[in-house]
């Protein structure tokens, strides 16, 4: 952010910078944040320029009709491998290299140390769960 706000004459790039800066904000948790305060000193131009940040992070919020129904993120993962970042419970993923078969549906259960657990139902008839690697199923979105 003080490079953002150093060569803000530099225009198209100090707001590359910042948008960078928002989505790190964004991603962080409540713990991550607070220590970005607590080591900058207390002074104006370190207030104005986490002041703006936290703004600039909720202004640049992707708007809720983009985020996809499924994996719930913008952009959309489909086709995307699945990671513990990314993990979404219950949404429609596919194991490219299993079965092909349009009448049956996986989805996200949980996640199990560094695997994922997820059910495969046939059209008519039981759900199977299964317990795999991540890197083994993609997001199915479309």
């Amino acid at each position: 952010a003080k490079v953002a706000d150093t060569n803000t004459h530099l225009g198209e790039i100090s707001t590359c910078l910042y948008n960078i800066c928002y989505v790190f904000m964004r991603k962080s948790d409540l713990e991550s944040i607070s220590d970005i305060f607590d080591k900058k000193d207390v002074s104006e131009e370190n207030s104005f320029t986490l002041h703006r940040l936290m703004a600039g992070s909720k202004r640049s919020r992707p708007n809720p009709s983009d985020v996809c129904k499924n994996c719930q993120h913008e952009p959309c993962l489909d086709g995307k491998e699945l990671t513990k970042s990314n993990f979404v419970s219950g949404t429609s993923v596919s194991r490219p290299s299993g079965v092909k078969n349009n009448n049956t549906r996986r989805k996200t259960v949980n996640i199990c140390g560094d695997q994922v657990k997820y059910e495969y139902a046939f059209a008519h008839g039981p759900v199977i769960t299964y317990l795999v690697k991540f890197s083994e199923l993609t997001f199915k979105c479309t």
